[in-house]
């Protein structure tokens, strides 16, 4: 398996680092069959995946949230799941825990 990260604080790290290539995101987004989050909740990692991240990515793209549920624009996930866009998601988080999004 291909394995592509997206960090940019950690950039230099994972560009010396074997079985790993640093991709910016959208290329990230664009190319992957799997996404996958990791990352800490912060002003800047708000909403980070959004109706634009979602647009990027394949229509038989899996995506999988495991970090904080703000990370994500969740009605923007329930669009991209309803119309087609992405081909499923796995949450292990929610943006207003224990409250779901609507269509989720």
């Amino acid at each position: 398996m291909r394995v592509v990260v997206y960090d940019p604080l950690i950039k230099e790290t994972i560009e010396k680092a074997k079985g790993v290539k640093y991709w910016e995101l959208d290329d990230l987004l664009s190319e992957s069959d799997f996404v996958t989050l990791h990352c800490p909740l912060t002003k800047e990692t708000y909403h980070l995946i959004g109706e634009r991240e979602f647009d990027l990515m394949k229509p038989t793209a899996i995506f999988i949230n495991t970090s904080r549920g703000p990370v994500v624009d969740e009605k923007a996930l329930v669009f991209a799941l309803k119309k087609g866009r992405i081909a499923g998601a796995g949450l292990d988080v929610y943006e207003k825990e224990p409250k779901l999004t609507p269509g989720l």
